[in-house]
């Protein structure tokens, strides 16, 4: 801290009603957004509806063109090699975070302002701690989990257990070597349904800058399945059921334990941080 399925469900509403329903999830985050003040640059509906994967496009960059999801990211042998001669002890928090794959368009560009707010806020705090750095045999032992809002701020602590991974480390590049799971809560205002993004099957990679003080072209790749999306809750109901009754539909894309599922990515950055 992952061939296409369609699958009927009960309950959800007729094609006629679909357009309503996603319009309604919109109007009703869009109405939340204004009310926090957020930049007008981050509400332009339709604002990352570039060429390409119309289900899934690249969402926009923010101020300053950061963020922005590319495939552009230079190999580990392109980059200048961490001069430390040992991450072990280093600790992390996300400080961008870009979702992407499986939320629609319009979704998009309400949630991931969201993120942007309330990673300032430190609200949400992603933490990535190295354990150990195993430089001849090019393994790293890290914790990935997620923490409350600091009591002193920019001090952090995990809340629930952290998971514990190992990962491939080619100098300056990482990537874990067993899928682990992290829960991403997006919270949309007082008295409002958070979003809550129950990710499994999830790998994690990334570069360190040459110092170890900051982890660039990160990138989280897992899956969300339709049992939790059935139980994790968007402002107007169930993922599943907003997913699926999209125009055109979501269907789950992939499998996690031989149950449905849909594919998750998001792309990352993270500075040093303490994590005690």
């Amino acid at each position: 801290m992952a061939a296409v399925f369609t699958f009927p469900r009960s309950g959800i509403e007729g094609s006629s009603r679909r357009p309503v329903r996603a319009a309604g999830l919109v109007l009703a985050l869009l109405t939340v957004a204004m009310g926090c003040g957020l930049d007008e640059h981050y509400t332009g509906m339709g604002a990352g509806a570039l060429p390409g994967d119309k289900l899934y496009p690249v969402p926009d960059p923010g101020p300053g063109g950061q963020c922005q999801v590319t495939n552009d990211i230079p190999a580990s042998g392109d980059l200048p090699v961490v001069t430390l001669a040992s991450l072990a002890g280093k600790a992390y928090r996300f400080d961008t975070l870009v979702l992407s794959k499986p939320l629609t368009t319009d979704l998009l560009d309400l949630v991931n302002p969201f993120i942007v707010d309330q990673l300032t806020q430190e609200m949400i705090n992603v933490l990535l701690v190295i354990d150990t750095d195993d430089r001849g045999a090019g393994t790293l032992g890290v914790r990935l989990g997620t923490g409350p809002k600091p009591a002193t701020a920019g001090t952090y602590a995990f809340g629930d257990a952290p998971q514990t991974v190992s990962a491939t480390f080619e100098n300056p590049g990482f990537t874990t070597a067993t899928p682990t799971s992290l829960s991403i809560s997006i919270a949309f205002g007082t008295g409002t349904q958070p979003l809550v993004l129950p990710v499994k099957a999830l790998t994690l990679s990334g570069t360190f800058k040459a110092d170890g003080t900051a982890i660039e072209g990160g990138l989280l790749s897992g899956a969300i399945t339709q049992e939790d999306g059935d139980t994790a809750m968007t402002p107007l109901g169930s993922l599943s059921d907003f997913l699926i009754g999209s125009t055109p539909p979501i269907n789950p894309d992939t499998t996690v334990d031989g149950k449905p599922a849909w594919s998750f990515q998001a792309t990352f950055t993270a500075a040093t941080a303490t994590v005690n």
